[in-house]
């Protein structure tokens, strides 16, 4: 588990329970993104798609009776993309992961 200490003292960290967080202090949870399949993706994720691939969210998953969900890291809670479509929940949250890593732990701003 990886915490981030700011200049300040605040500590961002992707939650774990590895480490108890109410030992360092006040703990305020919020999400920082969203591992969704397809049909659960937020009315935002699925604008921001149809702009990116400039065709519907629908075309990217197969028309056939109940398909394998395609999953998602919606990134946009923390000003970036969303990743994907992967084949499985596991591989959407490590890229998640990942690109939180890459790019720290950082909150978008209020709307």
């Amino acid at each position: 588990m990886k915490i981030r200490f700011n200049q300040d003292g605040v500590a961002r960290t992707i939650y774990g329970e590895e480490i108890d967080l109410s030992e360092l202090g006040v703990v305020e949870l919020r999400r920082a993104s969203h591992v969704e399949p397809t049909r659960e993706l937020s009315a935002e994720a699925r604008k921001w798609l149809r702009d990116k691939f400039a065709r519907t969210v629908d075309n990217l998953t197969p028309s056939v009776p109940d398909p394998p969900p395609r999953w998602w890291a919606d990134m946009l809670p923390m000003n970036g993309p969303i990743l994907g479509p992967f084949d499985t929940r596991s591989e959407a949250l490590e890229a998640e992961s990942v690109w939180i890593d890459d790019h720290g732990i950082v909150r978008a701003p209020p709307i």
